[in-house]
């Protein structure tokens, strides 16, 4: 989800200048023709040849969709039970595909009608909503970004507290998350101090295949390494009913976020066309939906009611009396002497390391383009505050956050279900009205069942997850 927030901020570059003059002095102006102005603004991309293949586009969504989120999966599973869970799990992937497929069949109306900017999940906005909300999707941009950062100082100083301990004998304030978390903040607020995104962006590989490496750790420590069984942890439940559900549908729908970059995919595509995109959509959700589905059971399974937020989460208490061992780990978290969940922890820490100055830049961006500001003219030294500010306010949150899933639950109830479910709901019941984009009426129905289902998950989520603090 947070790469989409990224691209979309790093490719409105073109268009920021012009886009400040539009918002700044409008009074005379009306609201088509400022609408029409501003889309015009929003540029994506220079015009450029399709080449997007098939498996590119799959890869493409998949790096983009599979992050940091799948990491409190099993946790959302405790709050439901494996087949609510499941079931869950899919009706929120089946919604998450649908909104995918309407912003492409959006961008390709639009696009067919020669339209500009069809190929922009903002500007389609702002086609279909007015000026306004392209400054609510910049708000929703700015807390969204700024709850990853959060959220990723929080997990950053849980995997480094283990390693610590375990690799380089330190104890004391050294096994402290807390600590962890302060020095990781160094780190962060010099590597976010890049005047641009370019500059950092090469993570996407390195970022997948990390994330599948987690996956097939909790694969493995799932299984008894002496027996070769399951170890299956009795207070594992089929079903859990309770308010908990909507801490977890929040869980599950930022772990699918992609559909800012839905428009820009497709438009990169060879073969465009709607009947093509859509097998990618299906095939790409296919794959995710699996490998949540694996992480979800297997992580659920080995610690069941206990399942920590953050699956590779260490405090301290799993650690056995007798001394390390390769596998010793408690009812609750994975040990800090396991060496493979440990290569995790590092694996994670390092994509942290990466991808959170992307986020930080893309939230610092956020903010400036909110208040109308050329961010190219803003001198270097007034984003290096700025990101030092944003970089402060985030750690200073992830020590006093209870545990990752709270800031993962807060974030996705209040921003990311709207950017993922609602906002593209939204987008087809009013470009729907528009005989000249849509000649034929598309599913309509369907689009009312994302919005209504957004605003519940949204309320619901936010209600419930702080009434548990």
């Amino acid at each position: 989800m947070m790469d989409q927030a990224i691209d979309v901020c790093s490719s409105n570059d073109e268009g920021n200048v012009q886009r400040q003059r539009l918002l700044s002095g409008t009074s005379g102006v009306s609201k088509q023709s400022m609408t029409d102005s501003i889309i015009e603004s929003l540029s994506e991309a220079p015009v450029h040849e399709n080449t997007g293949t098939t498996s590119g586009t799959v890869f493409n969504i998949l790096s983009n969709v599979v992050g940091g989120g799948v990491l409190a999966l099993p946790y959302a599973y405790a709050h439901t039970g494996m087949a609510l869970g499941t079931v869950l799990l899919l009706a929120v992937g089946a919604m998450s595909g649908f909104s995918m497929w309407i912003l492409m069949t959006c961008s390709h109306r639009l696009n067919e009608n020669k339209e500009p900017n069809a190929f922009s999940y903002k500007a389609m906005m702002v086609r279909a909503w007015g000026p306004m909300m392209g400054k609510v999707i910049e708000a929703f941009i700015v807390w969204y970004t700024f709850g990853c950062c959060v959220g990723y100082a929080s997990v950053t100083g849980s995997s480094l507290a283990p390693l610590a301990k375990n690799w380089l004998d330190l104890h004391g304030i050294w096994e402290s998350r807390i600590t962890w978390t302060s020095i990781a903040g160094v780190i962060f607020a010099i590597s976010s101090s890049a005047k641009n995104l370019a500059e950092l962006r090469f993570t996407s590989l390195l970022a997948f295949i990390t994330i599948l490496y987690v996956v097939l750790c909790v694969v493995i420590r799932l299984f008894d390494p002496e027996s070769g069984r399951p170890h299956v942890d009795h207070t594992a439940k089929a079903f859990n009913w309770g308010t908990g559900i909507f801490k977890a549908i929040p869980l599950f729908s930022v772990s699918f976020g992609c559909h800012y970059n839905i428009p820009v995919f497709y438009e990169d595509l060879k073969d465009r066309n709607p009947q093509h995109m859509t097998k990618i959509i299906i095939g790409s959700c296919a794959i995710i939906i699996a490998t949540y589905l694996v992480i979800a059971f297997c992580g659920y399974l080995h610690f069941g009611e206990n399942t920590p937020s953050y699956i590779l989460e260490y405090d301290g208490s799993s650690d056995s009396e007798e001394g390390p061992s390769d596998t010793s780990d408690s009812d609750e978290q994975f040990g800090s002497n396991d060496t493979l969940i440990n290569v995790a922890r590092l694996g994670m820490f390092l994509h942290f390391a990466f991808v959170f100055p992307l986020i930080c830049i893309a939230c610092r961006r956020s903010i400036n383009l909110f208040l109308n500001r050329d961010v190219d003219a803003i001198p270097w030294g007034q984003l290096i505050i700025q990101s030092f500010c944003i970089v402060c306010c985030a750690v200073l949150l992830a020590i006093v956050a209870p545990d990752f899933g709270v800031i993962q639950d807060f974030n996705g109830s209040l921003f990311g279900v709207f950017i993922i479910i609602t906002f593209p709901g939204l987008l087809l019941i009013r470009l729907s009205k528009d005989t000249d984009v849509f000649p034929t009426p598309p599913p309509v129905a369907f689009a009312y069942v994302l919005v209504v289902s957004g605003i519940i998950f949204s309320v619901c989520g936010f209600a419930v997850t702080a009434a548990s603090l």
